[in-house]
């Protein structure tokens, strides 16, 4: 095909497009999902008895003492579960299934259900050293979750070392592309430019299958408070937008996440 006929090929598309767009509301019937999503720094320790994720589950769920509507979609990110010297030499899967094992058990516990298809399962799951990543969602929604793919970036040592960087899953959820992006930044406050520069080699380098991470409707980036930095600690939990906005700021990532949101158009969550 020559390349005068790709670019009218292309520009049809986008007409199409914009008038498939224009009358949406003709064919595509909204409906609205939650999702539930959580990171631990855990500090090169063990996994945990059910003890301490039921904990956070279950108080996230309860929402105060007022039963909030239970999720569609989980995702559990977690930094730092193997930083021996080894972890940079072997690629030892054992602590990432103990993790695996521990979180689908507090799942299963917490959302207790005898309909197979209010059951959780394992959508994916992505590992980039200490950095791991599980999306979860509800049997009922498995078949509609299409074009599963995940990806990941290192940004330590020399910009190849796993121990810094962001690990991400993404999947069309009936007709919306998501995506989550868990990540592991360097620590203090006098590293909020390198925090910046990290945020935005993920973004331009983790590509996906079918498509690179800008591409998505909605996407999802969380990280935990690094230690040093000056702002308050907050615990992250099945929260609205508006409060997502603020803890986004107090993340330290304020200063680029301005400078960057004029590239992005974001929809609610």
């Amino acid at each position: 095909m020559s390349s005068l006929n790709k670019t009218k090929l292309y520009e049809a598309s986008k007409r199409l497009e914009k008038h498939l767009k224009e009358r949406e509301n003709e064919y595509i019937i909204y409906k609205q999902f939650h999702i539930l999503i959580g990171t631990f720094n855990v500090n090169n320790r063990q996994a945990p008895s059910n003890t301490l994720l039921d904990e956070w589950f279950n108080r996230v769920t309860d929402n105060g003492n007022k039963r909030s509507s239970n999720p569609d979609i989980i995702a559990v990110g977690f930094q730092e579960i193997d930083t021996s010297s080894g972890a940079y030499i072997y690629d030892d899967k054992r602590k990432e299934d103990e993790w695996e094992l521990i979180v689908r058990k507090t799942i299963k516990n917490c959302y207790k259900t005898k309909n197979d298809n209010d059951k959780f399962q394992l959508l994916n799951r992505i590992r980039l050293m200490g950095i791991l990543l599980f999306v979860y969602v509800r049997a009922s929604h498995m078949e509609k979750c299409t074009l599963v793919s995940r990806a990941s970036v290192p940004t330590g040592f020399m910009g190849i070392a796993g121990n810094k960087g962001g690990v991400g899953i993404s999947f069309r959820f009936y007709e919306t592309n998501i995506c989550f992006v868990n990540c592991h930044f360097a620590s203090g406050d006098g590293q909020t430019q390198r925090r910046n520069e990290d945020y935005q080699t993920i973004e331009s380098r983790m590509a996906f299958t079918d498509a690179p991470t800008y591409s998505f409707k909605d996407y999802i980036w969380y990280t935990p408070t690094t230690p040093g930095s000056s702002a308050p600690n907050v615990q992250a939990s099945s929260i609205p937008t508006r409060w997502l906005v603020k803890a986004v700021e107090l993340f330290r990532l304020n200063i680029s996440l301005k400078s960057l949101h004029h590239c992005h158009n974001k929809s609610k969550i």
